[in-house]
């Protein structure tokens, strides 16, 4: 993955890289080196990683929607 599209992803979520960072526990600065010249590349993992908390986070919506509705 790109670091460009790793940004767009993000930005999609409203969530920056410190966020992120927390949410997959690990160290802001190792994510942040993520992509930049010379350093280590956007791991194989984060896409399906994020691909994966944004159906969560539908399925969470559709699940309060249930809920309320008393179904």
């Amino acid at each position: 993955m790109l670091l460009s599209d790793f940004k767009a992803l993000l930005k999609s979520l409203n969530m920056n890289k410190k966020e992120f960072a927390k949410l997959v526990k690990m160290s802001y600065g190792t994510v942040n080196s993520w992509g930049v010249e010379g350093r280590a590349e956007v791991p194989d993992w984060v896409e399906p990683f994020i691909a994966n908390y944004i159906k969560a986070q539908k399925l969470d919506a559709i699940e309060k929607i249930i809920q309320d509705k008393g179904v």
